[in-house]
């Protein structure tokens, strides 16, 4: 997975007719993470141009989504690389940002069924709200039309 990452910006190399020097890498962290939970594989892969997103899982889904955009919005073109609910995050920023390609690392595109009936137990925590099977921000990124490229499985 590594060598994935290390080989997706080599130097003098394009990225789908970009120069990847360009390209801004947007790290964006799982629920109830920082941007410290990518230190490894940032360590490992030193892009030339990188933006570190952190977010609250204590906020609503659109109200992080909102902030997000403003911070990369003008910074483009843009290549995500988002783990868990950060991958939900990269999917749903395709709306409204250049992004020529990411990665998405253990998302729950489909929602979660454990966020179902965990938002009875615990209501006022927005996280279980948002990514039940049901939610609008899961709803929302099956209607996202963004071609796909299945990666290697490890």
């Amino acid at each position: 997975m590594i060598n994935y990452f290390k080989n997706i910006f080599n130097k003098d190399t394009e990225y789908n007719g970009q120069e990847t020097d360009n390209v801004n890498v947007i790290w964006i962290h799982g629920a109830n993470q920082t941007d410290l939970s990518f230190k490894y594989l940032r360590s490992q892969t030193n892009f030339s141009k990188e933006i570190f997103v952190n977010y609250s899982s204590m906020n609503r889904f659109s109200d992080n989504l909102d902030m997000i955009t403003e911070e990369v919005q003008c910074r483009g073109p843009h290549f995500v690389i988002g783990h868990s609910l950060g991958g939900l995050y990269a999917l749903h920023l395709t709306k409204y940002i250049r992004v020529l390609g990411g990665v998405s690392i253990s998302t729950p595109f489909a929602g979660s069924s454990t966020a179902d009936w965990a938002k009875y137990i615990v209501p006022n925590y927005p996280l279980f709200r948002d990514i039940g099977r049901n939610a609008d921000p899961i709803r929302l990124a099956q209607e996202i039309l963004f071609p796909v490229c299945l990666g290697h499985r490890l």
